[in-house]
């Protein structure tokens, strides 16, 4: 039997969608057959669709980050303060009751506030540190566990490390729709109380984690922020296997919009293993109204090596420009009899 390895295609495609603006201008001409003549159009060429499709024989992954614990706290000091009464049943879901005022867990932004700087925390730096605007408070989201109590320790144990799990997840949920681009910097911390150092003992840092199979959602596989798409990466795992990648971009504006500088290529060393299929585009030209959706298809290619071993990026560029205009007859003079 053949041996074959895992191809991986680390895939990051860009779309630049760019050109000048076009302001309105007016002219008028002096002479006894007078007239106006006016000139506008606008610019507006959107990013309006991605979509990733691939074969039989793929993986999709994407990269994403989720709390971890640091070993600072075992679980059941974690969840002493956070927790109500409940049956075994309900142990690690959050009841309707608000926590105690005595919970000092704050998500803490370290791009802003550095371990090393919290560390350093009298009470009164704390405090603005817990003031910040990117600092999280998170007794005042998030609701007490409930957990039961049982005065079998290891029992008592596995009722409070689900309720540390959910409060993690739930945590990183919450820091994930009020900071999207920023929620992979946080950590949670015991900011302690009292009028010593506030800064106790960091909990649960971001760790990078690569998710794959059900736990990719369809959102993942292409994600457009502003002007570029964010693909996910493939792993084609047998020869003849594919993944087609697809962006829309429509013409908005009032002016004819050409594409015939798009780049699309593969950045890869590996030319006898993978190669991509990229529509001629030379000629395409939207005009106001109209859209246009491009596809190109990376494949894995069997070399004869009996073995898949290769890596690259599609790059996809799609440098929208005005529409060439022919050049303006010169001015002449004409007389005749």
């Amino acid at each position: 039997m053949k041996k074959k390895t895992v191809l991986a295609l680390g895939l990051t495609a860009a779309v630049a969608v760019s050109g000048m603006s076009l302001g309105f201008a007016s002219w008028k001409t002096d002479v006894s057959a007078s007239g106006d003549v006016t000139a506008s159009g606008k610019w507006d060429i959107a990013l309006t669709g991605a979509a990733l499709e691939t074969s039989t024989g793929t993986e999709i992954s994407v990269k994403d980050y989720a709390f971890a614990r640091t070993g600072e706290m075992n679980d059941a000091l974690i969840a002493a303060t956070i927790c109500t009464s409940g049956n075994a049943s309900q142990s690690g879901t959050q009841s309707d009751e608000a926590m105690s005022d005595y919970v000092n867990y704050y998500a803490i932004d370290t791009s802003k506030f550095s371990v090393d700087y919290l560390k350093t925390c009298d009470k009164e730096m704390m405090d603005a540190v817990r003031a910040d605007a990117t600092s999280v408070d998170l007794d005042r989201y998030l609701n007490a566990y409930y957990r039961h109590y049982t005065a079998e320790p290891e029992y008592s144990n596995e009722q409070a490390t689900k309720v540390v799990n959910n409060f993690l997840t739930d945590s990183e949920a919450l820091l994930k729709e009020m900071f999207p681009d920023t929620y992979q910097n946080y950590i949670l911390v015991d900011a302690g109380t009292g009028a010593w150092n506030q800064f106790r003992h960091i909990f649960a840092d971001m760790d990078e984690i690569t998710l794959t199979g059900d736990a990719v959602s369809e959102d993942d596989l292409a994600s457009i922020d502003g002007e570029t798409v964010d693909f996910a990466d493939v792993n084609f795992q047998i020869p003849d296997s594919w993944a087609a990648y697809s962006i829309t971009v429509t013409n908005n504006g009032t002016v004819n919009a050409s594409l015939a500088d798009a780049e699309i290529y593969l950045d890869t060393e590996d030319g006898d293993q993978l190669t991509v299929d990229a529509p001629d585009l030379s000629n395409e030209v939207l005009e106001p109204g109209e859209s246009c959706t491009v596809k190109a298809v990376v494949k894995a290619l069997d070399n004869g090596s009996d073995e898949l071993d290769a890596s690259g990026s599609l790059v996809m560029r799609l440098p929208y420009a005005q529409e060439t205009i022919e050049s303006a007859p010169s001015a002449s003079h004409i007389h005749t009899k």
